[in-house]
């Protein structure tokens, strides 16, 4: 039997997150927590050829290897247009996230003053203040190429529950498995990395109740 979606679930979900991420924004432990990891040295594991630098460029081979697994999934013998759309929804969350990154005026924290940089630290959310540096740090663009894949994770709650938890969990390890190399590299804080896992989550919450929008309206014209 095919589980149903659960809007009032899922907006509990994204508020109860949301809120997780916003006390740890405002709590001012980015800075306590990136100096703790290699702040005083200027972040030494950001140097190529270390061990954190090679997992993170490991990590966008993986990354591309799941995207072509999901591909290969979505337009193979069996595919579907459930398949599709969740497909072009994961794409989606690959693009708009780093698009946002892009965006963004807030400087890495090898930027920062208190890390050895030229800047100030200006907290992120602070959007009318720039920090005068070279900005694109914000969201976690490389924690992205893990919790885009949300998007299929949520899509099998309709048929596979169990596996959508487990898929699920390992999303989120996996994208923290990123974000945490960042923050060591000096890329990152950790708040960078929350929100890019709550905006994967959100636009995979999106996509599901999309989906569940349109066979809505296509059983009610069948019907």
């Amino acid at each position: 039997m095919k589980a149903q979606p659960r809007p009032a679930a899922d907006a509990l979900l994204l508020g109860g997150t949301l809120l997780l991420v916003l006390a740890w924004d405002l709590s001012g432990a980015d800075l306590a927590l990136s100096a703790l990891v290699g702040g005083e040295a200027r972040f030494p594991l950001r140097a190529p050829g270390t061990w954190a630098s090679r997992l993170h460029e490991a990590g966008r081979w993986l990354a591309g290897l799941m995207l072509a697994l999901q591909a290969a999934h979505a337009l193979g013998p069996r595919r579907s247009a459930a398949r599709l759309w969740t497909l072009l929804a994961t794409l989606a969350t690959l693009a708009v996230v780093p698009l946002l990154k892009r965006t963004s005026a807030t400087s890495c924290p090898w930027d920062v003053l208190d890390f050895g940089g030229p800047v100030p630290h200006v907290p992120h959310l602070w959007l009318w203040v720039r920090d005068g540096g070279p900005g694109h740090c914000f969201p976690s663009g490389h924690a992205v190429a893990a919790f885009a894949f949300l998007v299929p994770a949520l899509a099998l709650r309709r048929h596979a529950p169990r596996a959508a938890v487990a898929a699920g969990a390992g999303v989120l390890l996996l994208g923290t498995l990123f974000g945490t190399l960042q923050v060591l590299r000096g890329a990152h804080y950790v708040s960078h990395v929350m929100w890019s896992g709550w905006l994967c989550l959100a636009l995979a919450v999106a996509a599901d109740q999309g989906w569940a929008a349109v066979q809505g309206r296509a059983a009610a014209r069948a019907g």
